[in-house]
């Protein structure tokens, strides 16, 4: 079959735009865990999923609602937890123990259910590995959501959230809210960590999310940049994975991240040339 031929399907067309959108709009928020240092709220979004995925197979019930509401809850949890962001701590979950705590009860609790529930464990893992092509209607108004809250919070502060991006403490005395933003850019990217995993698979999230990101950061000589950078590098990846996938017959998964590492090489490259010139001159 040609890729045109292919494309005529429903779910893999509305899969490739789906995944298009969040090669665009997924990175923004992965800016936030890499300056903020939230790589460990991935960590824990990863075993809430396991820990939603679980109860919903015991419940015979739709895994996202489940796997968000846990997740909603852990998120709180980190928000609310005493120190969280506090007015010392410019990494708002580095060497936090709540996090640690968070990711051992969470898997210790969905193993349980797993046995006492008699819920096949390959059926529960299997929901951390995703799969763009069956998304169902809540899914895609699930997406559609948490897009529109993205695109709205960078849009509607944009100023305040490049302050707390470039130094917290200068962000405060300059009268910008930072707990406020502080748990609105937590919960966001908790968020958005947890329904890439929906669609790409935990496993693999860090294609769409992260490392478009770490491009950004790489590349971009401002904040604003930077998420500039993180948004095209994000969306060209998607795009050319879901591509290559349809073509090469293989997961979509791993030719977008495969893509996304490519374009990260290059970068680094490119990087290495513009100090050799900067150097130079």
């Amino acid at each position: 079959m040609n890729l045109l031929s292919i494309l005529s399907y429903p779910s893999i067309l509305l899969g490739g735009i789906i995944l298009f959108v969040s090669g665009l709009v997924f990175p923004l928020p992965g800016i936030f865990i890499l300056r903020l240092h939230l790589i460990p709220l991935r960590f824990v979004m990863m075993h809430g999923a396991l820990l939603g995925g679980a109860l919903a197979l015991w419940m015979g019930t739709n895994p996202l609602p489940l796997a968000l509401g846990v997740n909603f809850l852990l998120v709180g949890i980190l928000i609310l937890w005493g120190g969280l962001m506090g007015q010392n701590s410019s990494s708002p979950l580095e060497g936090s123990k709540v996090t640690t705590f968070l990711m051992v009860s969470t898997v210790a609790l969905a193993f349980l259910v797993i046995y006492k529930a008699n819920v096949p464990a390959k059926d529960t893992l299997a929901l951390l590995w995703g799969s763009i092509y069956a998304l169902d209607s809540l899914d895609v108004w699930s997406f559609l959501g948490i897009v529109g809250c993205n695109t709205f919070y960078l849009l509607g502060w944009h100023r305040e959230i490049l302050a707390v991006l470039y130094d917290r403490e200068i962000a405060q005395t300059s009268g910008v809210r930072t707990s406020f933003h502080g748990a609105i850019i937590v919960l966001l990217a908790g968020f958005t960590v947890s329904l890439s995993m929906r669609f790409l698979g935990a496993l693999l999230v860090d294609a769409v999310v992260l490392l478009p990101a770490l491009i950004g950061l790489s590349l971009g000589r401002s904040v604003r940049s930077s998420f500039r950078i993180a948004s095209l590098s994000g969306g060209v990846a998607a795009l050319l994975g879901y591509l290559v996938g349809i073509l090469v017959d293989i997961p979509v998964s791993s030719s977008v991240t495969l893509c996304t590492v490519v374009l990260f090489g290059l970068s680094f490259g490119f990087r290495k040339i513009r100090a050799i010139r900067r150097n130079s001159e």
